[in-house]
């Protein structure tokens, strides 16, 4: 004769209550015991699953706030599923490599393509670089730039199939971007002792005929960027000098030096440098006699724009990624200008 069911539908409320207090099984159960109920473990597990009241069938089915960190991790990473599981961990929000994983095949977000839905990913692949292409913010992608531009638009492009679109919708690009005998630069060294000992500062003057003024400063260890400037001038000495104090104040940290040529937009800057490094040393203890000897080479370097090489480099990149398609429309009066750099201010 076979036993009869436990009925437990009567408690069910208290069940789900407890269980959203992060109760323990064991807990439920002496809970239940309490109350003349006495079962067994698989018995309460098989029936909490079955009211979809589990932590971790309502935390991976239903939390927004999940969904939305593995959303993120997974469009702009290429981690797997257990690297973002650590990631949104460390953010604070305790989650585990099965529970992304079931996030990603409820969602759709799939790493890898079988059968038919190859050839129907590889035709999207087409579609979403010839358009790119044609708009035009992405005329200077290579692979990579590309794939992730894709990736954060919510599609997973294969590598190879990233690189026969190029090819085909993009011959003169890919082998201007191809690497050869011709494309080497001679080497050099340049060596600092780490991060924020020296930041180089540089306009950009490439767009000044469209009346756009660039201006950015690196840190030279890292190649950082610690900021850029896009207006409608790179040469006022209070527009320069702005930046700088709302750069230093924000990350609430300054370099040793600063490196730059000597244009006279950076007059004001290298003046409230100076006036900082004087401001340090007297708080290091340093004497009136000391302070007064202090000479403006030991926080700021003058020197030609082509020497600045870590800020030209950055320009040089910025140009071969983004920027290159508009300099030479401008000259040949081909491609128009995009809209979306013409209304920035």
């Amino acid at each position: 004769m076979p036993r009869p069911a436990i009925e437990l539908d009567v408690y069910r409320t208290e069940i789900e209550r407890r269980i959203a207090n992060k109760d323990t099984q064991g807990q439920i159960r002496r809970w239940l015991a309490s109350r003349g109920v006495r079962i067994s473990k698989n018995t309460l597990s098989t029936r909490v699953v079955a009211w979809e009241a589990s932590r971790r069938t309502r935390t991976a089915a239903s939390d927004p706030s999940l969904i939305a960190a593995v959303e993120q991790e997974f469009f702009t990473t290429h981690h797997d599923d257990q690297t973002i599981a650590d990631a949104i961990t460390a953010q604070g929000l305790s989650t585990t490599r099965n529970q992304v994983e079931e996030i990603r095949l409820s969602q759709g977000w799939r790493r890898r393509h079988r059968g038919n839905a190859v050839a129907e990913a590889r035709a999207e692949t087409f579609a979403r670089v010839q358009a790119a292409l044609q708009e035009g913010a992405c005329r200077c992608y290579g692979r990579r730039f590309l794939q992730s531009y894709l990736r954060l638009n919510g599609h997973i492009a294969r590598e190879d199939d990233v690189r026969d679109a190029l090819a085909h919708f993009d011959p003169q690009g890919t082998e201007a971007r191809r690497r050869g005998p011709s494309r080497r630069q001679p080497g050099g060294e340049f060596i600092v002792p780490g991060p924020d000992f020296l930041w180089s500062i540089d306009g950009h003057d490439k767009f000044r005929n469209y009346g756009i003024g660039i201006y950015a400063g690196v840190d030279v260890y890292s190649r950082r960027i610690q900021w850029i400037y896009v207006g409608n001038s790179n040469r006022r000495q209070l527009s320069i000098l702005h930046q700088m104090v709302s750069i230093v104040e924000g990350r609430n940290r300054c370099p040793s030096f600063w490196r730059s040529d000597r244009g006279k937009e950076v007059l004001l800057l290298a003046d409230a440098h100076y006036s900082f490094f004087r401001k340090h040393r007297e708080a290091q203890g340093a004497s009136p006699e000391e302070i007064d000897s202090l000479r403006f080479r030991d926080c700021y370097m003058f020197g030609t724009s082509t020497a600045n090489i870590k800020i030209e480099s950055t320009w040089m990149r910025m140009i071969r990624s983004q920027t290159r398609p508009w300099l030479v429309s401008s000259v040949a009066g081909g491609l128009p200008f995009p809209s979306h750099l013409c209304a920035i201010k």
